[in-house]
């Protein structure tokens, strides 16, 4: 009886072939979501468990709870972030007892408008829920309205490809297969996990038609144009391909159009760590006297406690120089770099004389290597220079291309090149950033139950 049916079975499925296999590939798909969903599942209790330790502390009942304003872009990520962060941020900073005042911005005029307008009376922090256009339009919205005094800021990686969480905290952002950034981002939130970073400033000539280019924009990110970047683009159009997107993308351009090298001319000062010519010496702040000084003792001043770097005896012959550039590439590529004590602008350029198999070799290169913005091959670029200000001129760019990113922002180039300009600066603007330093628990402790 039972030999029958299977036989039965067997026959059924041998003479339904196609159907057959739908459905292998149905549940195996199936299986997979099944897998992930349980495997998150168990992430955000062990991270809920992490959280509600610190709301399980008391406070003074004169003390209130620290109040945090999650600033959301609705739209980031083709509106992925904000669901992301409720399921797996929000329910973290209520577990530890934290005040949150959820702001969904509908556009991005109104998200600078209320970045613009947030201090210290209304918020303890600024969580910032979205990629790194987000972050540009609040850090512009902040740093247009004030010169100092900006709340401490959280970043949930709520973009597709957040760039800059990606390049400054890799050991916790590159992991795309899980949701441990997500609670790690609201972690370093709740443990005030801070690091001090400084912003990029940017001035844009001959883009009139934006009201929002008109003054400077500030950002983290970098700034990106080439073919490169039009690939990357492309292969959100190329979602039916599944993992093979970005592969396809490379091939399928190629396929179609010769990569001709777009044309740039750059005018950039060196980037100078510190020396006695860029640093000026420091002071000692000296105490003053007062009569009472007799009663009560010697006057304190507050020096932080954190030792002064002395540049006086560093020499920098290279320092402030200015140097310009013509360049022909097909990757074009400004990092912004975070160093102990100030930032840098980071030019690379290359590829210029890569055909198109030559771009699809490169391509399949960062593929491999799970690399978006650059080569994981050193001698791809000719230029590799670091700078503290950079002055971009477009001469000649392939109507197919024409554009290029702006942290992490789209911006078209559109009418006559030789009106558009660029001007790109590393600043000492400081902002204070909760960052996590790295991912606490695996997979297998966390399955395990080990953590």
């Amino acid at each position: 009886m039972i030999v029958e049916k299977i036989t039965k079975v067997g026959k059924t499925l041998w003479e339904h072939k196609k159907k057959t296999a739908a459905g292998c590939v149905a549940v195996y798909f199936l299986g997979r979501y099944v897998q992930r969903t349980r495997r998150d599942a168990r992430i955000r209790s062990a991270y809920c468990r992490e959280a509600a330790k610190y709301g399980f502390e008391p406070i003074s009942p004169e003390d209130r709870p620290r109040r945090i304003t999650a600033l959301v872009n609705v739209y980031a990520n083709e509106r992925n972030a904000f669901e992301n962060f409720k399921t797996n941020a929000l329910p973290l900073l209520n577990l530890a007892g934290l005040e949150v005042n959820v702001i969904k911005a509908e556009d991005e005029e109104q998200m600078e408008a209320i970045a613009e307008a947030i201090d210290s009376t209304e918020a303890d922090a600024l969580y910032i829920v979205g990629g790194d256009g987000t972050i540009s339009r609040v850090l512009s919205g902040i740093c247009r309205s004030r010169e100092s005094g900006a709340l401490p800021i959280g970043i949930f990686p709520g973009g597709n490809e957040n760039r800059f969480l990606t390049g400054i905290a890799p050991q916790v952002f590159s992991m795309q297969s899980d949701v441990r950034r997500f609670c790690e981002s609201a972690m370093a939130l709740i443990e005030q996990t801070k690091r001090e970073v400084r912003v990029a400033r940017c001035e844009l000539d001959g883009f009139e038609d934006n009201e929002y280019y008109k003054k400077p924009i500030y950002g983290l990110s970098d700034v990106n144009a080439g073919w490169f970047l039009h690939m990357e683009m492309r292969k959100k159009k190329l979602w039916y391909w599944g993992a093979l997107k970005r592969r396809f993308a490379y091939f399928w351009e190629m396929l179609k159009c010769y990569p001709d090298p777009l044309q740039l001319s750059l005018t950039y000062e060196e980037y100078c760590p510190g020396c006695n010519r860029c640093r000026p010496p420091s002071t000692t702040q000296t105490p003053q006297w007062r009569w009472w000084h007799a009663l009560v003792g010697a006057p304190k001043y507050n020096d932080n406690g954190k030792p002064k770097k002395d540049y006086s005896c560093i020499v920098n012959e290279n320092c402030g120089k200015t140097h310009q550039l013509s360049v022909k590439a097909n990757d074009f590529y400004i990092e912004h770099l975070q160093n102990d004590d100030t930032s840098a602008l980071r030019l690379r350029t290359g590829g210029e004389h890569l055909g198109r198999l030559g771009v699809m070799r490169e391509g399949w290169k960062r593929c491999k290597a799970d690399v978006v913005a650059t080569s994981p091959d050193p001698d791809f670029y000719e230029h590799d220079t670091k700078a503290r200000f950079l002055y971009v001129s477009f001469l000649a760019i392939p109507d197919l291309i024409r554009r290029f990113t702006l942290f992490g922002d789209e911006i078209k180039l559109e009418g006559e090149l030789k009106n558009k300009k660029v001007k790109l600066e590393a600043t000492n603007r400081k902002i204070d950033l909760y960052l996590p330093s790295t991912i606490r628990w695996s997979l297998e402790e966390i399955s395990s139950g080990n953590q």
